[in-house]
């Protein structure tokens, strides 16, 4: 399973005439717009993430160091009453406490019943339970909080990303080339743990390239919001905490828009872009204060922080095209990230308290959650 591009060019209904294979779908999925022009801020550049004018206080967590839970780079984190951890080079998810003490490692790498070929993604339940996406296989698995075997079902549709609502349903994000049935050419579906459809929506437009895509993608939830936006776009879809849409935000570009027809064919167009344009990468979190994401400027990842009442953008350097290290999670108004050595050109030039620099001296994580004003 690949996680592909996609961008809406506009927001638009869905077709008014519902057949019995689509009952459960909406057919009007209009959303209010809000229009953030990029032009309209003022524009800083800082090696700092957060610039610490935002920054109410920080708290680190040093990760256990024992080999059993080590990992070798962090695809995406979930900062619940634990830490979840996932490393899809190794196959594996590990799980901290909140004083950073290793709890589990779930990694059954296999073909059999109760393992799995490749994380794709994963979210966890109210009772703490592991749900993840087999991309390869194209099932769902459930484990529990200690890493024991649930259940596996086969996904009847083609599934980018899980995310476990209080409910007790799922909210998935669907691939761009998913040909089920009833769920063709929907982003968005909700569904029951024995995956009965409870509800589709948001389309698909047809500017996006399954063949080229510029960075993983994930749900990402606070106490009361869901943010989902999907590279290459300029959207950001906010949504329940059930799972029903609720606005969008559309990031205005201007000139430095990718046009929506080299969506279609990114690798062709690939030298222009790097020339001038700028989309959205990875996830994006948007609040009343601040929108919080990573931009791909130029082709070059870039980390940002919009202060939305000073009208100002906190532009960070360059990072590796695959570090999401910035931006892992966020929850209580609070920026979860994760350091490590290799980050810092000049580790004794760094802000990091000194027990944090020594630590991650040898090679170990520390996570840092940044509290904004």
């Amino acid at each position: 399973m690949k996680i592909s591009l996609c961008v809406f060019a506009t927001l638009f209904l869905v077709s008014s005439c519902l057949n019995d294979k689509r009952k459960n779908q909406r057919d009007d999925t209009a959303l209010p717009v809000d229009t953030i022009s990029w032009s309209g801020f003022v524009i800083e550049e800082t090696e700092i993430f957060p610039a610490q004018d935002l920054v109410k206080g920080k708290r680190y967590i040093k990760l256990d160091s024992n080999e059993e839970y080590l990992f070798g780079g962090a695809d995406k984190m979930l900062f619940r009453e634990k830490i979840y951890i996932l490393d899809r080079r190794q196959k594996k998810i590990v799980v901290f406490n909140q004083e950073g003490d290793g709890v589990n490692v779930l990694h059954r790498v296999g073909q059999g019943p109760q393992e799995y070929v490749q994380i794709t993604d994963f979210s966890v339940d109210s009772e703490g339970n592991i749900v993840m996406v087999d991309g390869v296989s194209d099932r769902l698995i459930i484990y529990t909080s200690r890493g024991i075997f649930v259940s596996s079902e086969k996904l009847p549709f083609d599934v980018d990303v899980v995310q476990c609502l209080p409910n007790g349903y799922l909210l998935l994000g669907l691939s761009t080339w998913n040909m089920h049935s009833e769920t063709s050419g929907k982003r968005l579906l909700i569904v029951d743990q024995d995956l009965n459809i409870k509800d589709a929506f948001l389309d698909f437009d047809e500017y996006y390239d399954d063949s080229y895509w510029i960075s993983n993608y994930s749900f990402v939830a606070d106490e009361s919001s869901v943010f989902y936006s999907k590279p290459i776009e300029d959207y950001i879809y906010t949504l329940s905490e059930d799972g029903k849409p609720k606005k969008a935000y559309y990031i205005d570009f201007g000139p430095n828009r990718i046009p929506l027809a080299w969506r279609k064919d990114v690798e062709s167009h690939i030298n222009e872009i790097q020339g001038k344009y700028q989309c959205l990468k990875n996830h994006t979190i948007i609040t009343d204060k601040y929108i919080i994401g990573t931009l791909w400027d130029r082709t070059e990842t870039k980390p940002f922080m919009v202060n939305r009442e000073e009208h100002k953008i906190y532009l960070y350097g360059a990072v590796a095209e695959s570090d999401m290290s910035d931006i892992c999670d966020f929850r209580d108004n609070s920026i979860v990230s994760l350091i490590y050595g290799g980050k810092y050109t000049d580790l004794n030039k760094s802000s990091l308290p000194v027990d944090v620099r020594e630590y991650i001296t040898n090679d170990n994580y520390v996570v840092c959650v940044t509290e904004l004003l």
